[in-house]
């Protein structure tokens, strides 16, 4: 080998030797990092406003408007929360730490307010899982299989930071084969009857 091609390989490999490829956060921590982000709290605060008072019908209704959206040319209700500055700063969450899975993140109903993603639900309450990160002490992360084999849940509770009050949560879905679930992984209306919601 010429002594210049030589010399450049060996600076190459020094480098990668003395600057090693940064490590990929833990799903916790970006868990972590994202329930304290303001726009994200904001987000989850304005939209259990907005639904405080409906009632379970009228959930179900924007959830089959969703489902409907998911088959449709125009999407207002998919769009408003898929392009939202909310699911922009978990898409770019995301890709700082090369997260192949989904990130997704409920308010107090279960409404989906900001994902990577896309869903086949806008209910995304995720049965008994959901509904502990209300439960759970401060930070704590929950884990739970999903629906899809393979594939880990991880949730925690995004908390008022003048209350310390849960009012939403953030999931994120992982898996051994980096590549996100089929988005059926929501629960459906027979495992998280409307009834069951914490405000209904």
């Amino acid at each position: 080998m010429p002594y210049k091609k030589y010399m450049k390989a060996s600076a190459c490999a020094l480098l990668l030797l003395l600057c090693p490829a940064a490590t990929l956060a833990e799903p916790e921590t970006i868990l972590q990092d994202a329930a304290q982000n303001p726009v994200l709290i904001e987000a989850i605060a304005q939209q259990n406003r907005q639904y405080e008072d409906a009632t379970s019908f009228e959930l179900m209704k924007l959830d089959t408007r969703w489902q409907a959206e998911t088959a449709a040319m125009k999407r207002p209700l998919i769009e408003g929360v898929l392009y939202s500055p909310t699911s922009q700063y978990l898409k770019k969450l995301a890709d700082e730490h090369q997260v192949k899975d989904m990130i997704y993140v409920t308010d107090q109903r279960g409404l989906l307010v900001a994902a990577t993603t896309m869903t086949y639900r806008y209910i995304m309450d995720d049965s008994s899982l959901w509904r502990q990160a209300f439960l759970a002490d401060k930070n704590q992360v929950l884990r739970n299989a999903a629906e899809d084999p393979g594939y880990m849940v991880l949730s925690r509770g995004v908390r008022d930071p003048k209350t310390g009050d849960v009012i939403g949560v953030i999931s994120i879905i992982t898996s051994n084969a980096g590549t996100p679930p089929p988005t059926q992984h929501a629960a459906t209306t027979e495992t998280d009857p409307p009834a069951e919601w914490p405000d209904s």
